[in-house]
C-alpha cells in the first residue's frame, strides 16, 4: 500500500504492509530477490493465509517449506522508490531458451508505437523443441500500413535478442478480451496452433 499523503502515478502496488515478508522466486522457485529483477512474488504474514482447508495438493502447490504463499504474480521492486510493480502472471510467462519472458513487456512496446492501437503477444513452441518463440498479434490504427518486417524492426531497437518477436506477427482486426478487458490468451494460442500446427 501507499500511506498518506504520498501519491504514485507510476501504477505500483506501493510498498508490503508491516510485518509482511516478501520474497521472489525464479521458475524452479529459487529464491532470486533483489532490486529491478523479476520473480513470482512470494508473501508470509499475519494477513496472508496459512493454507486451503482440506485441500493439501492445492497447500503442496502453493506454499514452500518456509511457509511462502507464492502468488502466481511475476513482480519487481524498483531501487530508488522501493515501490512494487505487478507486470505479469507466471502461467503466461514465455521460456525463451532458458530466459522467462513477460509478455506484457513486448506488449507495452508494440502500445508503444503510433500506428498500433492493440497488441498481444503469446509463446509458441515450434516442433519438439521446448523452448518457446514470442508472437504477436497485432491491430492497427485505421489506414496504417505496417508490414511484419516493420513491427519486428520496431522491438528489435528496443528489447534484448531473445524477447524478439520471432515466432511472427498477425495482424487482426481485434483482440480476443473477456468483460473486464482481460486478454484471452488460451484463445490466442488455440490460434497460434492451429496457425503454425505447433505443441502449445
Amino acid at each position: 500500500m501507499l500511506y498518506y499523503p504520498e501519491h504514485d502515478p507510476t501504477g505500483s502496488v506501493g510498498r508490503p504492509i508491516p510485518e509482511l515478508d516478501v520474497k521472489l522466486v525464479d521458475e524452479e522457485g529459487r529464491d532470486i530477490t533483489g532490486y529491478g529483477v523479476r520473480g513470482e512474488i512470494c508473501l508470509r504474514g499475519p494477513t496472508i493465509i496459512r493454507g486451503y482447508f482440506e485441500n493439501p495438493e492445492a497447500n503442496a502447490r502453493d506454499f514452500d517449506e518456509d511457509g511462502f504463499f507464492h502468488t502466481g504474480d511475476v513482480a519487481y521492486c524498483e531501487e530508488k522508490t522501493k515501490l512494487w510493480y505487478i507486470v505479469d502472471r507466471k502461467k503466461e510467462l514465455i521460456k525463451v531458451r532458458g530466459f522467462q519472458v513477460a509478455p506484457a513487456e513486448i506488449e507495452g512496446v508494440l502500445h508503444s508505437h503510433p500506428d498500433i492501437i492493440d497488441a498481444a503477444v503469446v509463446g509458441i513452441t515450434f516442433g519438439r523443441d521446448e523452448s518457446e518463440l514470442p508472437r504477436a498479434y497485432v491491430v492497427l490504427r485505421p489506414g496504417a500500413n505496417l508490414s511484419e518486417s516493420e513491427v519486428q524492426e520496431y522491438t528489435q531497437t528496443r528489447l534484448a535478442k531473445y524477447k524478439r518477436l520471432d515466432g511472427g506477427v498477425r495482424f487482426v482486426n481485434e483482440i480476443p478480451k473477456n468483460a473486464s478487458g482481460k486478454i484471452l490468451k488460451n484463445q490466442l494460442r488455440e490460434r497460434a496452433k492451429k496457425e503454425v500446427g505447433a505443441k502449445l
